[in-house]
């Protein structure tokens, strides 16, 4: 039976509200949080950029190297984008903050359901960003190779580059902090599903606690010189 987060179609539950008294439940910590949540996830320009180049590199690719190694690797990565461009993750978060309202007396937040619905889809997204680390070094293992043996070498470093700005941003978005919160209520997860006290421990990947390399917070480099930057793909 394919797991619940790796369903693709999986419907969400309907719109329902609670009311808790105010003085019971911090709204604006939960606000702040669900704030800073959209935020990281709608600020990803740069592995959007980096998604369409490695798109369009392929297209100039798949006829020479239509039988490489390599080129095979990047039309993983190019799906495990399709699918993380595909999630909108964001959207769940954002329909999570708009059912908010405070007045004088009351909260009204959202139902459990709902809220298990978005922490599945989070757990589908952690498990995503793993895969696509994955893949883009496994890909980058064979351009590496390539440019060692200087055959094709002038494409291979574009794809290399490609292919290790992808593997770092795609660490970098895993590392994100995502609250996960306390629910009561009716279960709308199936009875056998029990949801990770936190995505780290459930992850279990050995590289989550190491620092990320300064230079990724200096990616913007590649953005300031657009000119530069296509005029290198157009490489044959």
């Amino acid at each position: 039976m394919e797991a619940i987060w790796n369903d693709k179609q999986l419907e969400r539950p309907p719109n329902a509200v609670c009311h808790v008294e105010r003085q019971k439940f911090d709204a604006a910590a939960f606000l702040l949080t669900l704030d800073k949540i959209v935020k990281d996830l709608t600020s990803q320009e740069m592995l959007h950029k980096e998604a369409a180049i490695l798109s369009r590199l392929i297209y100039r690719m798949k006829r020479k190297f239509r039988s490489d190694k390599g080129l095979k690797s990047m039309l993983k990565v190019n799906k495990a984008l399709l699918r993380y461009l595909s999630l909108s993750l964001e959207k769940e978060y954002e329909n999570l903050k708009n059912h908010v309202e405070i007045d004088q007396k009351y909260i009204t937040l959202s139902s459990k359901q709902m809220v298990e619905y978005v922490l599945v889809k989070t757990q589908g997204f952690a498990k995503l960003m793993l895969h696509l680390e994955e893949v883009s070094r496994h890909a980058a293992y064979f351009f590496k190779c390539r440019i060692a043996l200087g055959h094709a070498w002038s494409v291979g470093i574009i794809s290399y580059a490609v292919i290790s700005r992808i593997w770092i941003l795609s660490r970098h978005l895993l590392k994100k902090y995502l609250h996960l919160f306390e629910i009561v209520g009716l279960p709308w997860l199936p009875e056998n599903y029990e949801l990770a006290d936190d995505l780290k421990s459930w992850l279990l990947v050995p590289w989550i606690d190491e620092s990320t390399p300064r230079h990724v917070k200096q990616i913007n480099i590649f953005y300031t010189k657009k000119t530069i930057l296509y005029k290198t793909i157009t490489v044959n």
